[in-house]
């Protein structure tokens, strides 16, 4: 999808991406949003956070699947550096980390 760039490339789907889970109490056969014919863009998001989803949300979503509890910092660590399973930020953006709650049962 998508017409020839500069570079002679076509980016594939940069702002799309899939995935597969299963197991856990997932809940089988379902998709959560949609993309355009293309598979280029998100057209249905498919969960609360109405944007697409991030990897740090995937990363919450099996954190909690696990009985890891993901919003939890660890303070006393040896670099003196707090620790975060999910980082709340990427580069200079904060983000709104969730767990994917409807890939459960």
């Amino acid at each position: 999808p998508g017409d020839i760039t500069v570079n002679k490339g076509r980016d594939h789907h940069r702002f799309a991406m899939s995935g597969l889970f299963a197991g856990a109490g997932i809940l089988g056969g379902c998709a959560i949003g949609a993309t355009d014919e293309q598979g280029a863009r998100v057209v249905r998001t498919g969960w609360a956070k109405k944007r697409s989803v991030y990897p740090e949300d995937v990363a919450a979503t099996i954190y909690s699947a696990l009985g890891i509890d993901w919003t939890k910092e660890i303070t006393n660590t040896p670099s003196g550096r707090v620790f975060r399973y999910v980082e709340p930020q990427s580069g200079t953006n904060f983000l709104d980390v969730a767990e994917i709650a409807e890939l459960f049962a």
